[in-house]
């Protein structure tokens, strides 16, 4: 399933200072778990992360939480003076209250959505992809498992073929100056994948996270502010969820959980999926995702995949449209995953923007003849 080094030109309009004289070079490669990982991990989280913006906006437009958000904030402008009228406060002083509270509740509730939306939205998926895919993308994508053997005095790498089915699934890791800056996988699997996330009911917020030395003066006012915010956060987080995974833990008792919940379903013969896609959010909007899907799309052709399919979320609304105006995904089905949440399915005829894409090249290329037989014209006139 390995495939060669495969450059692709030289990028233009990268955020980056490249050496004077030197362009970035752009190159796509498999992915290599012991080298990879990590960068590609967190591309992915840091792709995610960067959605939390359209999260808060899609709970702003809600009408149900408007109303609540009404009903909170003057419940609070109107009981709250009352309960301390006894005080006998000036007018102005009592007036210097009212505005606080109007003031106090548009903040505590847009800190509580943007809260909420990073905490239980964002991070859960992030979760969900770690606790499946992502968590080990050369098993599930490449196939195969490394083992560290000791042989005498030196270490060798065992590499084991995961038992089971052979397909036609990749994973590509997309770089800039032989950094990792993106990444995308095609599954092909032809059996169902279960969810392994929700085997853990317990969310990682809810754990306590591990001390970090620091690289700044820890007697800083402004460090010690930071501090305490940090804590205030863990506090609410640990509570939150804690309460979040009681809740779930005694429904599950009551109405169980089947074990066998499918992630991605089993693909036929000519067809597969493209998952993952992300780029770091510093090289967004450069058009690096298209040197992914392209290289996908590609593979998928060679290996005689005839429809590829997408799914893109709510939040993932630039990768939805790539997709459908730039490659001509259509889009099949939307489904509903809860009262904000929907997922939409794409699916791609391979062989079409194969033909359509030779087409477009030859095109070009009629063109460029054309251009320099009008100026050999204008040359021989002159």
């Amino acid at each position: 399933m390995s495939t060669p080094e495969v450059t692709v030109g030289q990028g233009k309009n990268i955020p980056t200072q490249p050496p004077k004289g030197k362009e970035p070079q752009v190159a796509i490669r498999t992915y290599a778990q012991r080298l990879d990982q990590k960068f590609v991990q967190y591309a992915f989280y840091s792709t995610y992360l960067n959605l939390v913006p359209e999260g808060i906006y899609a709970r702003l437009r809600s009408p149900l939480i408007i109303i609540f958000w009404l009903m909170a904030s003057t419940f609070a402008y109107i009981e709250i003076p009352k309960a301390i009228l006894h005080l006998e406060l000036s007018g102005k002083f009592m007036l210097g209250i009212k505005i606080f509270l109007v003031i106090a509740s548009i903040a505590l509730g847009l800190v509580a959505i943007i809260w909420y939306v990073d905490k239980m939205v964002i991070s859960a998926r992030i979760e969900h992809g770690l606790a499946n895919d992502m968590g080990d993308i050369q098993q599930f994508y490449l196939g195969f498992n490394t083992e560290e053997i000791v042989e005498g005095d030196k270490k060798v790498t065992q590499v084991k073929p995961v038992e089971g089915e052979k397909n036609d699934s990749h994973f590509w890791v997309l770089t800039v100056d032989d950094n990792v800056i993106g990444c995308i996988g095609l599954n092909h699997s032809q059996v169902d994948k279960m969810d392994k996330y929700y085997a853990e009911p317990v969310k990682a917020a809810a754990k306590t996270p591990e001390p970090v030395e620091r690289a700044v003066d820890q007697n800083s006012w402004l460090v010690k502010v930071f501090d305490a915010v940090a804590k205030i956060d863990d506090l609410i987080s640990f509570c939150v969820v804690t309460g979040h995974n009681t809740v779930v833990g005694v429904f599950r008792k009551v109405v169980p959980r089947p074990d066998n919940v499918v992630l991605f379903k089993a693909h036929k013969q000519n067809e597969a999926s493209l998952q993952r896609l992300a780029i770091k959010t510093e090289y967004q909007n450069h058009g690096l995702a298209s040197v992914l899907i392209k290289r996908a799309i590609l593979w998928a052709h060679q290996h005689k995949i005839e429809y590829l399919f997408a799914t893109t979320d709510e939040l993932q609304k630039q990768a939805a449209s790539i997709l459908s105006t730039k490659y001509g995904f259509q889009k099949v089905e939307v489904k509903k995953t809860g009262y904000y949440g929907r997922e939409t399915l794409w699916r791609l005829d391979v062989n079409e923007w194969i033909e359509k894409s030779l087409k477009e090249k030859e095109q070009e290329a009629q063109q460029d003849v054309n251009e320099k037989s009008q100026m050999a014209t204008s040359s021989a006139k002159k």
